[in-house]
């Protein structure tokens, strides 16, 4: 699982949103998933249309009072949360991942 903490005002954000679709269209069948939490305070028609423009698939949602960014310690956009099958923290990208990046630490966790 990738959890990916952004902002619909972030251009590095709408960077790393271009090729995360590729990425988990690439993995899903192997058990990879994508989720992805607006951390700005975006509405749900924004976050939509953020959505429409890089014709995401994975979900995406919000959080009211960032409990979970929180606890994640997101300081900043992009925040990308590399989980294991087991369910712990891999990998913690901050900033800006190129896709070669992040193809590159989902095959290790996938075992590729």
């Amino acid at each position: 699982v990738l959890m990916v903490f952004f902002s619909v005002n972030c251009g590095h954000c709408h960077n790393e949103a271009s090729h995360l679709e590729a990425i988990y269209q690439e993995y899903k069948d192997q058990g990879f998933t994508i989720i992805a939490s607006e951390v700005s305070g975006a509405d749900m028609a924004t976050i939509a249309d953020f959505a429409d423009q890089y014709d995401i698939t994975f979900p995406i949602g919000y959080e009211a009072e960032y409990l979970f960014a929180q606890t994640m310690e997101v300081t900043g956009v992009p925040h990308n949360v590399l989980f294991d099958t087991q369910g712990e923290i891999a990998t913690v990208i901050r900033g800006f991942s190129d896709a070669n990046n992040l193809r590159s630490s989902i095959e290790l966790q996938l075992g590729n």
